[in-house]
């Protein structure tokens, strides 16, 4: 039986400190822990929360599980705002204007040695604004972890956290000289011995480089999962979890949906496997991370297509629903999805007709199976397996998503009109859609029957 996430937390500060020697007072852990379980377990967490940091803390070192407790504990853009309890730490150091953060000019931050080593590490400046993408969450993060372990930590430990922290900023490509983050992450950390007192060596740097890789590497390892069900459910927590509105699933829209869904299938597009996972001199070996790369570019490449139909398919809906009155919430035209397993509720895909796939088609079996049997878990706002897309890939294949999906672009961008795009499908495919629909949209059946004549 496993204990409580708050109590699991304070266990994991326990047995840090007492591996690494030092007197705790057990007020204070569980202060540090109410804050990290505050912060990573709130409603807006579906995957950043304490499930991650207990499976990513598992055979680490107490430095490392330490880096790891706190490295996801500021989400600025998903948690609407800094860890509570946290704001007037961090306001001595960011401005926020506008949802956007800056760090303060020099003459206005506290003189703390710290903060100054933390803007080293991140290669940061006085004044600068800091993006999600661009490390924003990572250096808040670190910031919280330095004011909650000081009196605990020497100032190289410190730093050994700080630097792991930032190792975990994703997706950073190899520069023009063929030098990575983690090249540069060593080159700052051994500038720091000319800066201050009692930083690592180059010797220790490289080994605080090696601990930040693999823990970065660690943190994305759902990339290299050789189910890409689970890969693919990770990817619908992601979802959820930055598209809060997605969280109550009767109310958002066919359009909402649909741009949430295209969102990520245009990230995936840009995602190259080779900025996921990172190799340093030879860490890890260049065996495991060839087999990283490797597994990171199937899963890719099947989620690509996998996002292409289903966000054809919900085109389809959506162009189906501003021709016969306009964008509307899409479960007046799909249906409730289940909240439980007890669930009996009229879904369009009950409606569609049987699509068996010709043999004059190319279709990819994994995505096949993924779409017609189903991620790894269901989400609050969409059900794992996707009947509807399902039809739609059987009826056209690869070759046919791939045409339809650049005119559905032009459709819902109003360069074209979504009636084209229509007239544009195989016929069979916009009529069972229709149909199945009709069953399910009491407002808009006769509109819908135009479209299924043909009008």
């Amino acid at each position: 039986m496993k204990n409580s996430a708050i109590n699991r937390i304070i266990k994991l500060f326990m047995n840090c400190f007492g591996k690494l020697k030092i007197d705790y007072d057990m007020t204070y852990i569980e202060e540090m822990s109410c804050l990290v379980h505050r912060s990573m377990d709130s409603f807006s967490r579906n995957f950043h929360n304490t499930g991650h940091v207990f499976k990513l803390s598992e055979g680490l070192s107490p430095l490392e599980t330490l880096a790891c407790i706190f490295h996801d504990v500021a989400y600025f853009q998903v948690d609407g705002g800094f860890p509570k309890g946290m704001e007037e730490l961090l306001l001595q150091y960011v401005l926020v204007e506008e949802q956007k953060v800056f760090i303060h000019s020099k003459s206005k931050v506290p003189n703390n040695e710290l903060f100054c080593i933390c803007l080293d590490i991140f290669d940061f400046k006085y004044e600068q604004e800091l993006s999600s993408m661009g490390g924003l969450n990572e250096f808040l993060s670190a910031l919280i972890a330095c004011a909650k372990l000081q009196n605990l930590l020497d100032k190289k430990q410190l730093i050994t956290i700080m630097a792991i922290i930032e190792g975990t900023r994703p997706f950073r490509p190899t520069d023009q000289h063929g030098k990575s983050c983690f090249d540069y992450l060593e080159e700052r950390l051994i500038a720091l011995q000319k800066k201050y007192k009692d930083t690592p060596t180059p010797k220790e740097s490289v080994r605080i480089v090696e601990l930040a890789l693999n823990f970065a590497n660690k943190d994305v390892e759902n990339f290299a999962f050789e189910n890409s069900a689970e890969f693919l459910g990770n990817t619908w927590a992601l979802l959820e979890e930055s598209n809060t509105f997605l969280q109550n699933a009767r109310v958002y829209t066919i359009t909402d949906y649909r741009q949430v869904l295209q969102k990520m299938e245009s990230f995936m597009n840009f995602l190259r496997p080779e900025t996921v996972f990172h190799r340093y001199k030879k860490t890890p070996s260049q065996r495991k991370y060839d087999n990283l790369i490797s597994r990171a570019t199937r899963n890719i490449q099947i989620a690509r297509e996998y996002l292409k139909v289903k966000v054809l398919t919900i085109g389809i809906i959506e162009a189906i629903a501003l021709e016969t009155g306009g964008d509307a919430p899409i479960s007046m035209f799909l249906g409730d999805f289940p909240t439980s397993t007890n669930d009996v509720l009229l879904r369009a895909e009950y409606y569609l007709p049987q699509a068996s796939v010709s043999s004059k088609l190319t279709l990819d079996p994994d995505v096949l199976m993924l779409i017609e049997k189903g991620r790894a878990q269901d989400a609050s706002f969409d059900i794992k397996h996707s009947p509807t897309s399902t039809y739609v890939y059987k009826k056209i294949g690869r070759e046919g998503v791939e045409k339809a999906y650049p005119v559905m672009t032009k459709a819902l961008l109003g360069v074209i009109s979504t009636k084209e795009f229509l007239k544009s499908l195989d016929r069979d495919v916009v009529v069972g859609i229709a149909k199945a629909c009709s069953k399910i949209s009491i407002s808009r059946q006769g509109a819908l029957e135009k479209i299924i004549a043909g009008k």
